[in-house]
């Protein structure tokens, strides 16, 4: 199974001052038939730096405990990585208010009198709790959303070539916020079915035609003939055969986890960190420079980052060019690695 572990690099708040600053969340993905050695060889290459009595946190690494770190990670040949980012220097509060408001205007808009009452209440209440959530929260809420769908596209089919029986099950670690699960937490954790099922209506899923998806079998629900009436209105294919699967059986063996008692969450903090402070300008570039070998492009985007936009007046995918971490992210792209695997 994929073992994926997911953390946060950032504050996710606004300025008042307009400047670049990059924040991400990044999931580090590990086949099982690697997973116990990586952790063992990290273990042990943490160890030999002696920086910290207590968990290794990426904000006080130099850049040749990165570099070591991302050649340990490279050296497996199936772990990958996947990042979403922001620059929360070219969002105000308003641009994020107008963003919860429409996502819970979403929420609400298909709430009609084909679903059940207690549901529609339901749904309302979730709205309400996203309108309601801290900006910086909701920030972070956005860019998960949107790495987990990344990672199970992209884990899906880069395993149904590299390694099949990975895809029976997925482990899912998330750093925890504090000892007993937030309200944030719970609220995302609620949140990211339906959220992640209407990202899957919108696009579907790609799959390989010649990749073997014999084991993500039990995640697949029924073929039906057409899509049910009350999902006709968000299916681009209404008229076509509906295939889906259950997003809540990928995501059930879900966890927020303390850091601290997790080799793999301190693993994908200090990638995350690498990325964040080579974009902020604040690492050289031996400490990054190999990083983009770690990441699979996206396969519905060939993208190697996702760079979140919550307003039509950032672009989704705006040029690099003009900002100061162009180079870096550019360099990072162009070394990533395709989602096809080569025959020999």
């Amino acid at each position: 199974m994929p073992h994926i572990y997911i953390d946060e690099a950032g504050s996710f708040t606004t300025f008042r001052e307009t400047r670049s600053s990059i924040s991400c969340v990044a999931a580090l993905v590990v086949p099982e038939s690697v997973h116990d050695k990586l952790l063992a060889d990290f273990q042990t290459l943490s160890r030999s730096w002696r920086v910290t009595n207590a968990e290794v946190k990426g904000r006080l690494l130099s850049e040749h405990h990165f570099d070591e770190t991302v050649s340990t990670v490279y050296d497996t040949q199936r772990a990958f990585l996947r990042i979403a980012a922001i620059d929360m220097g070219l969002h105000t509060l308003a641009m994020i208010k107008d963003h919860k408001k429409s996502q819970a205007k979403r929420l609400r808009e298909p709430m009609d009198d084909r679903f059940n009452p207690a549901l529609v209440n339901q749904i309302y209440g979730l709205a309400s709790h996203i309108e309601n959530l801290a900006p910086q929260l909701y920030v972070e809420f956005v860019l998960l959303t949107q790495l987990v769908a990344s990672v199970i596209q992209t884990s899906t089919l880069l395993f149904s070539q590299l390694e099949p029986s990975s895809l029976c099950c997925f482990s899912w670690r998330v750093d925890a916020k504090d000892r007993q699960v937030t309200k944030y937490e719970e609220l995302w954790k609620t949140l990211v079915l339906p959220f992640l099922q209407s990202q899957t209506l919108r696009s579907q899923m790609i799959f390989l035609a010649e990749g073997d998806y014999s084991y993500f079998t039990p995640f697949e629900n029924p073929d039906l003939p057409t899509a049910p009436d009350h999902l006709r209105d968000a299916v681009g294919y209404p008229n076509e055969t509906f295939s889906s699967f259950s997003v809540d059986k990928i995501m059930a063996d879900l966890q927020f986890v303390d850091s601290q008692s997790s080799l793999g969450l301190q693993l994908v903090d200090v990638l995350a960190s690498c990325f964040r402070r080579a974009s902020n300008q604040r690492l050289q570039r031996q400490g990054w420079q190999n990083l983009g070998r770690l990441i699979v492009r996206d396969p519905r985007t060939d993208l190697a980052l996702e760079i979140v936009s919550l307003s039509d007046s950032v672009p989704r995918f705006y040029p690099f060019h003009d900002m100061p971490y162009a180079q870096t992210l550019d360099h990072i792209a162009k070394t990533s690695r395709g989602y096809l695997i080569r025959r020999n």
